[in-house]
């Protein structure tokens, strides 16, 4: 799936174009999405029979964004056949497709993508050719954003982690990538943690990126003496980035690590600049709304409940205020970079798992992972934590420093017996255990921080 350099030179001239957008005023922006939007809702009304009743008395030339439906991920895959705007386009088959990966593309014109490594249920997701040079031309328009760090991209050395799996995005997208303009060393999310070590050290990147949780075992390696690299740039995406992971990627090679931001639904979505005053939503591909629990708009400075996306460049497989269930903080524009584009100044992870206890009495009581999130916040040494809860207790899967271990033990044990004492709610056991590295989705290769074991 090597791209061709006659697709690779459309793609710097499409480039070109998204430049242009960043130096566009604040109404400017605005009045580009409007139109974009406009043009879209009115295609997927026309050509899509889902949307064709959804927006049944929706006006294309006239109507708020406020006003259209939310969908979601239930919604998409029980009406993927109706939604797609190609009728040729079934469910069925494209399932078909990914149960037998290594063909390139489907039909010699789609690429087909799987997703479903944060929230657990599978999506599948379509983008024509056209659609496609828009993701990687957006993939592109952030290593010319990271320049102000003294990267040129020319036989750069770039080490990235992606999905192993042919189906994923991440694995797509570094294989189109890999046209010989860097100098790349691919690494799977999931590969012997000694093996990427030992090939980090012989290669030497320039460039480092990867999950979050992956980068930060690396920079502890790199603290132990065991990796010996001096990357210039380091950027996290795929997972949340804590501020102890920050902290510790920043002590093994003193720069401030950038953050991608982005999901299958709506690829190429947005990146930090040089400047690191918050992530740089691209709005001419998407529109991100930070909303509340009942999807109203929460203000600037506020966090989400979730947010609504709207993929702007998708006309095959049309996204209109999708729900995500991302707890974001934004802000206007207003970067030193110049760019009006609204930022993310926060990430704070997915809406909360709920699990379901009986307390003594009998009756159901409800703790969220948010709940447990502040215990686990309760002791700075936590570096990654996985927690699954199951018929047995809640068993704490820890990753920390040697030297922090009893501490963490004590604290967490004690947290977490005072917390659902009292709730009174009786806990057979609460385990803490430490481990070097936490188990990931076998899918995706993204952390699975919380684990709902009971099957309640």
């Amino acid at each position: 799936m090597r791209m061709a350099v006659d697709g690779f030179l459309g793609i710097l001239a499409y480039g070109r174009e998204l430049r242009k957008n960043e130096r566009l005023t604040r109404s400017g922006v605005e009045a580009m999405q409007r139109g974009k939007l406009s043009a879209l809702v009115r295609y997927a009304k026309s050509h899509s029979e889902f949307y064709g009743k959804l927006y049944r008395d929706v006006d294309p030339g006239n109507f708020r964004l406020a006003d259209l439906p939310v969908i979601d991920k239930d919604v998409l895959m029980e009406h993927f056949d109706t939604l797609v705007t190609d009728k040729s386009l079934k469910r069925k088959d494209l399932e078909s497709f990914l149960a037998h990966p290594g063909r390139p593309l489907y039909g010699n014109r789609y690429y087909v993508m799987s997703s479903g490594g944060s929230s657990g249920k599978t999506g599948i997701f379509v983008y024509d050719r056209k659609e496609w040079r828009t993701v990687i031309a957006g993939t592109y328009r952030w290593t010319r954003m990271i320049r102000g760090s003294g990267i040129k991209v020319p036989r750069t050395r770039v080490a990235s982690v992606t999905s192993p799996k042919p189906e994923h995005p991440s694995h797509l997208i570094g294989k189109c990538l890999d046209i010989g303009v860097t100098n790349k060393l691919n690494l799977y999310a999931g590969d012997d943690c000694e093996s990427m070590i030992y090939r980090l050290n012989a290669f030497q990147p320039e460039v480092l990126i990867g999950y979050s949780s992956m980068v930060d075992y690396w920079a502890s390696a790199q603290i132990g003496g065991r990796l010996r690299i001096r990357p210039r740039v380091v950027a996290t995406n795929s997972e949340l980035r804590t501020p102890a992971m920050e902290a510790n990627i920043e002590t093994a090679w003193g720069v401030k690590p950038f953050c991608q931001y982005s999901m299958t639904e709506l690829l190429s979505l947005s990146s930090d600049c040089a400047e690191r005053r918050g992530i740089h939503v691209f709005e001419d591909l998407g529109i991100v709304e930070a909303v509340d629990g009942e999807n109203r708009p929460v203000p600037d400075g506020t966090k989400s409940s979730r947010i609504l996306v709207t993929n702007l460049y998708n006309f095959t497989q049309p996204i209109i205020r999708y729900r995500i269930d991302d707890m974001l903080t934004m802000e206007g524009g207003n970067c030193p970079c110049g760019m009006e584009f609204r930022r993310i100044t926060a990430i704070h992870g997915r809406e909360a798992v709920r699990f379901r206890f009986r307390d003594r009495k009998g009756r159901e009581t409800v703790v969220t992972s948010l709940d447990l999130l502040m215990l686990l916040e309760s002791e700075p040494g936590i570096r990654e934590y996985q927690v699954l809860v199951d018929g047995g207790g809640i068993h704490l899967a820890i990753v920390a420093d040697g030297q922090a271990q009893e501490g963490i033990r004590t604290g967490l044990t004690r947290a977490f017996t005072a917390h659902f004492d009292g709730l009174d709610i009786p806990v057979a056991e609460i385990s803490v255990s430490f481990v070097d590295r936490i188990e990931r989705n076998p899918k995706s290769g993204k952390r699975m921080p919380f684990i709902d074991g009971t099957g309640s």
